[in-house]
């Protein structure tokens, strides 16, 4: 296990494993709400949005780790889900608050696409590193 998880490439060997860890806080935060993480210095109340969010972060860490190719979009989108989720449990924010979501969900894309194809991130996904 451990082996495996040492041959992802360093980038997405740090997606998996936060996003994993901040899955499993975000399932105990469902019984210990103080340790619930935010966005915004927002914490979910809802909890059909709490397991949503638990279930999405899990399986990028686990798609990643499984080198499961959906996984790569997932990890694009990621900030889609984690701003919608948000919206969906407060309100849509004042323009100047979404525009800089919006500008950070663009380059978070750009840098994960740049980094799909410029690095060993494509390499790892691939048909014949899958055996």
């Amino acid at each position: 296990m451990w082996e495996r998880f040492s041959n992802i490439p360093w980038v997405l060997r740090i997606a998996c494993a936060a996003t994993i860890v901040l899955g499993f806080f975000q399932l105990l935060a469902i019984i210990f709400p103080a340790i619930s993480p935010n966005l915004n210095g927002v914490i979910l109340t809802s909890l059909h949005l709490q397991i949503f969010m638990a279930a999405i972060h899990i399986a990028l860490g686990w798609g990643i780790y499984a080198r499961k190719k959906w996984s790569m979009l997932l990890l694009i989108t990621l900030p889609f889900f984690q701003y919608g989720v948000l919206f969906l449990e407060t309100s849509l924010p004042e323009i100047g608050e979404l525009t800089t979501e919006i500008t950070f969900s663009a380059i978070w894309i750009m840098f994960f696409i740049g980094y799909y194809f410029l690095s060993s991130a494509k390499v790892y996904f691939s048909a014949e590193n899958l055996a």
